[in-house]
């Protein structure tokens, strides 16, 4: 699976990378005189490949084909496991108790836990030694008014049916996989344009403040999505014996965010720009430590920390 380039929801993406050329499309002038690669028809060709992008599949779209196949398939499932028991009745009918034991084993009786449980290919391991059986013992489960004459054929168009679902199950399945993959192949060529035509601005546009946000991907990203509750959350231990440090003071560099542990070692800095800060950790009877943390638009961070115990000298 390939790793996502960019920090923040699909949809902000292709918002934010409509943005930006449109963006480079008002200043395009300044752009075509820095490289000439940049004209009205690059623009569009790059908008055109962020479009194609967003219609291709989502994720909730993929996973709700698959969950409707599946749905189906358990139902599918169940059929045939009735008409296995079904069948076995019709065994127990047709022989004395002692030679339909034998009977039973032949169908996969040993299977049925198993393909109860969803697992379909033993569904279709036992389905398919039932259809050979019943194909080979027509005669003898038909005798005395005991399996009826449409059941062989009841039971072919259920497991046909089972077995179509099974594999478009699985295409579906598979299909998925691959469609991720290009949609995630696709969001990160129109995010690296898009940050390569942003790092042209940095140096169009360096001196002047106000329009350089335009390029910058964290300011367009705040724009778009606003700052959301963003900062960083965990809990400090103390390294030897893995038990939660109070009192613990944290101080992050060249801000006026600090927090102090609670009793269970537990912190919260909230609301913090996006950014990477320097933590400054300490604690009566630890190693002080200062700690390099990215800090997202909208995300509240996960970050542990252990601390170790001072030399005690005497």
């Amino acid at each position: 699976m390939q790793n996502l380039k960019y920090h923040c929801p699909q949809e902000d993406l292709y918002t934010i990378v409509y943005l930006g050329w449109k963006s480079c499309r008002k200043k395009l002038s300044a752009f075509t005189d820095f490289k000439p690669i940049y004209t009205d028809a690059y623009i569009d060709e790059k908008l055109a490949q962020a479009d194609a992008a967003e219609k291709m599949p989502s994720e909730q779209e993929r996973d709700g084909k698959i969950s409707s196949i599946r749905l189906h398939l358990i139902n599918a499932n169940r059929t045939c496991l009735n008409n296995f028991q079904s069948l076995k009745r019709y065994i127990e009918t047709a022989y004395t108790p002692e030679f339909a034991e034998p009977e039973y084993t032949i169908i996969g009786q040993d299977l049925y836990l198993k393909a109860s449980r969803n697992n379909w290919d033993t569904t279709k391991n036992i389905m398919t030694k039932c259809s050979t059986y019943i194909a080979q013992n027509v005669v003898k489960l038909s005798e005395n008014l005991n399996m009826p004459s449409t059941f062989p054929a009841k039971f072919e168009s259920d497991l046909a049916n089972f077995n179509t679902l099974h594999h478009d199950f699985l295409e579906a399945e598979e299909s998925s996989t691959d469609e991720t993959e290009a949609k995630i192949a696709a969001n990160n060529a129109i995010y690296t344009d898009l940050m390569s035509m942003f790092a042209d601005a940095q140096i169009l546009f360096k001196n002047q403040d106000a329009l350089l946000k335009q390029f910058t991907f964290s300011d367009v990203l705040y724009l778009v999505s606003g700052a959301g509750t963003a900062g960083v959350r965990g809990t400090i231990t103390n390294a030897n014996n893995n038990k939660a440090i109070k009192e613990v003071t944290l101080t992050v560099e060249d801000t006026e965010h600090n927090a102090i542990t609670d009793d269970v070692g537990k912190f919260e800095i909230s609301p913090m720009a996006s950014g990477t800060y320097n933590l400054l950790v300490s604690a009566p009877g630890f190693e002080s430590q200062t700690i390099s943390h990215e800090v997202l638009i909208g995300t509240i961070s996960t970050l542990n920390i252990t601390l170790t115990p001072s030399a005690v000298t005497v």
